[in-house]
């Protein structure tokens, strides 16, 4: 089960080993590393469940506390750990081919601990309850010191698009959650198009190219599920009033980092060559026929790698979360909440980014690839369904947006099937947008009661 707890943890490690092993060709220095990474991430995985029985929480933003830089360097590592919290759920820590490579997880409890243990297990002596409050008070009250930031279970949401803080996820690392998220997507480019070869000795077998290929996706998965969280994106605190260095419960996301998560996305989930690989690489990618206790060879949907369906199911997930009512109601209600001199990141603004970027082969005529037809026919289901929603669902500035959005790409669709520079797919492609969108302009439309935002 994909959402099962431990499954996600497998799955996580199994992609850091991945990653590890390819940052070397030399079987020796892979075995090495394999032996190392393997009890690294062990020892955290022990580490965390002792702190469990100790009655520690969660921590999932305590992996926001370093950089990217600090995490690269091992003797900052052994010293700070790589998390502010061995309670967080922070992903491998893989430098990459050619790269210093610090701790890849936790090898001390971070500092966020041990101000746990410090409030939880202090023995001062016999003191009076006032004493003891005062000591507490004052232990409680660095809360809103940088390497002690906190956000659990019902901040993370376990990955949903409800929870309102990029930096509160489970499986990420860095205070740099974009560049994270770039990072990770760039280790299975060179896993895919170089160790994969490599991996390609006498004795192995096509499937284990495959479960490698495979392990790769999860990078962009995560990327799909952490990134859209900065568009509408709110930072939360725990902090109270009158701590030191106490922040305010919510603040917006900046513009400049929306921006930046929009171009990420932009760059590696829906470019037109976002997933361009190789015939070679993808001729690897066997189906394994050996009999096993789940029957996957005969439960398999096909025997050919089905790599538009996998591209799909990645492009959809962040399409979902980009257009669902969380973010939107977000984005409609932290237009207000800029403080002056702020420059905002508007419902606006998101909608002709996503617009322009999907459809650029609209605007200025041109071919479009087979993973960008599936994905701009995506995008066009997510606007149409909101332009026909119910107002009790999106915000009414979302449908109107929405509508504007379909009126673009009407004309700009009607004008681009007719040019003549453009393959025959792609006419039949422009000319079946027009005719979707000519059709839900023809359905009726919902304009009941207004949607009331948290109600």
């Amino acid at each position: 089960n994909p959402d099962d707890e431990t499954y996600n943890v497998a799955e996580q490690a199994a992609l850091g080993l991945e990653f590890a092993m390819a940052s070397t060709s030399d079987p020796v220095e892979q075995e090495a590393l394999k032996k190392r990474y393997t009890h690294e991430f062990l020892r955290w995985l022990i580490a965390h469940e002792v702190g469990h029985t100790l009655g520690f929480r969660h921590n999932f933003k305590s992996s926001a506390t370093y950089s990217l830089e600090q995490l690269a360097d091992s003797n900052f590592t052994r010293l700070h750990s790589v998390s502010g919290s061995i309670m967080d759920y922070a992903a491998p820590n893989i430098a990459g081919r050619g790269k210093p490579q610090g701790h890849f997880c936790a090898p001390i409890p971070g500092p966020a601990d041990d101000w746990t243990v410090e409030y939880a297990y202090s023995v001062w002596g016999a003191q009076s309850p006032e004493e003891e409050r005062s000591r507490l008070e004052k232990i409680a009250s660095r809360c809103g010191e940088p390497q002690l930031i906190f956000g659990s279970d019902e901040d993370a949401y376990g990955g949903s698009i409800r929870s309102i803080d990029p930096d509160c996820n489970l499986w990420d690392l860095s205070s740099d959650v974009i560049g994270f998220s770039a990072h990770k997507i760039e280790l299975t480019k060179d896993l895919w198009t170089r160790a994969l070869v490599e991996m390609e000795q006498p004795g192995v077998r096509y499937p284990r190219i495959r479960t490698a290929f495979q392990t790769g996706w999860r990078s962009y998965t995560d990327a799909a599920t952490w990134v859209p969280k900065f568009i509408g994106g709110i930072y939360g605190s725990r902090d109270h009033i009158g701590d030191p260095n106490a922040h305010l419960p919510y603040r917006n996301v900046s513009a400049a980092d929306q921006r930046r998560a929009m171009k990420l996305m932009q760059d590696y989930l829906f470019a037109p060559n976002a997933f361009d690989l190789p015939a070679s690489v993808l001729n690897r990618l066997a189906l394994d026929h050996m009999p096993d206790f789940e029957g996957t060879v005969y439960t398999a949907p096909q025997l050919d790698y089905p790599i538009h369906q996998t591209v799909m199911r990645i492009q959809a997930l962040a399409l979902d979360r980009l257009y669902s009512p969380y973010v939107l109601g977000r984005l409609l209600n932290n237009a207000v909440r800029y403080n002056p001199g702020e420059t905002p990141y508007l419902m606006t603004d998101m909608f002709t980014d996503m617009r322009k970027g999907i459809w650029s082969e609209a605007l200025t005529p041109r071919s479009v690839n087979s993973f960008r037809r599936q994905l701009q026919l995506a995008h066009l289901e997510e606007l149409i369904s909101i332009y026909l929603s119910s107002q009790s669902t999106f915000p009414t500035d979302a449908r109107t947006l929405a509508s504007n959005d379909l009126n673009v790409l009407e004309s700009s669709c009607s004008r681009a099937a007719e040019s003549p520079t453009i393959d025959a797919m792609t006419k039949a492609h422009f000319r079946e947008v027009v005719r979707q969108i000519t059709a839900a302009k023809k359905a009726q439309r919902d304009y009941g009661s207004l949607i009331i935002l948290g109600q």
